[in-house]
Parts: C-alpha cells; structure tokens; sequence
C-alpha cells in the first residue's frame, strides 16, 4: 500500500509540472503604440524604429529598466482598422542583454501597415495585449506616439473611438502617455493632453518634428520606465 501511494504521489508531481512554472508578474508591463499611419512616410518611419532601437541601449533608458525590476515590453504599430495592425509580442526584459536584444528586433521591422490615423482601435490593440493569456503586470503602461489626432476615411462604416479605447483603460487601471509629434498638427500636444492620456501620473510630451524623435523618446521611457517614486525625485 506504501508503495501505491508513493506511485501516485510521483505522478501527481510530475502531472503537474515544475513548481512556480509560470513567471512572476513583471513589475512593469509597457506597450509601445506607434503611430504607421499614411501622414508617415518611410524615412520618418524609419526614424521611429532607430529611435526605439537606441533608446534600449541609451545608459538612462537601461538604468531606467534597472530601477523598474522585471520588465515586459510590447509594441503595437497602427493605423488604419481596415489593416491590422502589426505587433511584437511582449518581451521579458531583466538585464541589459534583454534590452539590447530588444532594440535589435527594432532595427528588421519591416513596415506593413499605412491608411488613416485610427488611434482608438490603435489603443484598443495596445489594451488587448494585456489581457493575452499569462500576462499579467504591476503597473500597466501604453506609450502612445503619433503625428496627428484621430481620423477615418469616409469608407469606413464603424470605428473605435478613442474616448471608448480611453474608457477602457480607466477602467483596467492603464496609464497613457503620449508623445505628440506636432510638424503637422501644432495643436496635437492638446489633444493628447485632453483626449489620449489618462490614469496616475499621466503626461504628454512633444517633439517638433521626426528629427527629435530618437531624444523625445529616451526622455519619455526613462521617465515612464522607472518607479513613480523616483521618477518624482529626478529633476
């Protein structure tokens, strides 16, 4: 009988796999949602992913990782909602091997969605990954960036609207910022002020043009990156 027991106590354990199998909760989960639209052309597109690309291994963004502990990262590339946008799927990040390795994967995206500037299915996208099977953050962060306020063509019979996209970030407890690109819209830093950011501590920065992209966007990860608390102290 002894020995019976000892039979189906081995195969409940192996059955069930490996203790703590599945991964702790990252202490940050952060989606990059960066704005393909048509009023992007390829060189400033270009610009974005080099941007990202570098700010992984910028000294101040890797500190900023450091300080946050585990850190997963996601990207959402959106447009138009006839297009689906294109995603890099989350990416545990836990030293600064993991971020280099993560700003390489920026250097080979290839570009394949354009059309019209649809923020709110763009939004809702970012939303939906944290709701991915096994995911799961402390603090849940959506970095959107873009050139222009939310539009759709007259083709398009429904959308999602970034009031509701906003909507359902309040109500999962995710923080918005915004990094308003304003060559084309001067009053687009407005806009994400008022109608894009939203939760504790939420903010809009802005760069004037593509060029000042890749040092806008350091400044804003290490500041998103990092623990509230010291993020308050930096100067």
């Amino acid at each position: 009988m002894r020995e019976f027991l000892l039979q189906l106590l081995t195969v409940a354990l192996f059955s069930a796999g490996p203790i703590n199998a599945r991964p702790p909760c990252a202490d940050l989960a952060l989606v990059l949602a960066i704005d393909s639209s048509s009023s992007i052309d390829d060189d400033e597109f270009r610009m974005q992913v080099q941007g990202y690309a570098a700010a992984f291994t910028d000294p101040k963004v890797v500190r900023a990782l450091g300080n946050a502990g585990t850190v997963d990262v996601a990207s959402v590339f959106w447009a138009d909602s006839a297009i689906p946008p294109m995603v890099m799927k989350w990416t545990r990040i836990r030293s600064s091997a993991d971020a280099n390795a993560l700003a390489d994967t920026f250097l080979i995206v290839q570009r394949s969605v354009f059309g019209d500037t649809e923020l709110g299915p763009g939004l809702m996208t970012a939303l939906d990954l944290f709701d991915l099977p096994g995911q799961c953050g402390v603090r849940k962060v959506v970095n959107v960036s873009g050139d222009g306020s939310a539009s759709v063509g007259n083709r398009r019979v429904a959308h999602m609207s970034v009031d509701k996209a906003r909507a359902r970030a309040d109500m999962m407890g995710v923080i918005v910022n915004g990094l308003a690109i304003v060559n084309a819209e001067p009053k687009l830093t407005e806009y994400y002020r008022t109608r894009v950011i939203t939760g504790p501590g939420a903010f809009v920065m802005e760069v004037r043009d593509f060029r000042a992209f890749g040092d806008a966007i350091v400044q804003k990860l290490e500041r998103e990156i990092q623990p509230q608390l010291l993020s308050a102290l930096d100067p």
